[in-house]
Order: C-alpha cells, then sequence, then structure tokens
C-alpha cells in the first residue's frame, strides 16, 4: 500500500536551522514534518551552551520567553 505524504513541507536535521525553517512555515499555515537521525535530547560536544549571540534569533522567531524559562544557568 501507497502513503501519500499529507506535509507541504518535509524538513530534513531538526538543528536550529531546520527548526526554524519548519517553524516559520507552520506560522505560514503549512503542513511540516521534521526528521532527524537522532532522539532529542542528546548531549553534544560543543559544551551545551547557547551563545548569547542567539538570543535575538529566539526572540525574532517567538520562542525568546520560552527558552528563557526554561534554560539552565548563564556561563
Amino acid at each position: 500500500m501507497t502513503r501519500l505524504s499529507t506535509h507541504d513541507a518535509i524538513i530534513i536535521g531538526a538543528g536550529p536551522a531546520g527548526t526554524s525553517a519548519a517553524l516559520t512555515l507552520a506560522r505560514r499555515g503549512w503542513a511540516v514534518a521534521i526528521v532527524e537521525k537522532s532522539v532529542f535530547p542528546r548531549r553534544k560536544v560543543c559544551g551545551e551552551y547557547m551563545s548569547a549571540s542567539n538570543l535575538a534569533l529566539l526572540d525574532q522567531l517567538e520562542i525568546g520567553d520560552a527558552w528563557r524559562a526554561n534554560a539552565g544557568p548563564e556561563i
């Protein structure tokens, strides 16, 4: 049986770029699926912190307040 996709876009990669693209499309009414090869959350080699220079982008995506509410301590 063949199953047809019900999505307008399929984003490969659930990192910052993929999720930002998916969020932007979804807010414009698109049906979006995100495909990621690994389960989140997962440990990252980078030290698991986000640079303060990224906060403006989170605010622009309207998720800055939610991120701050769940973020760990400042470094």
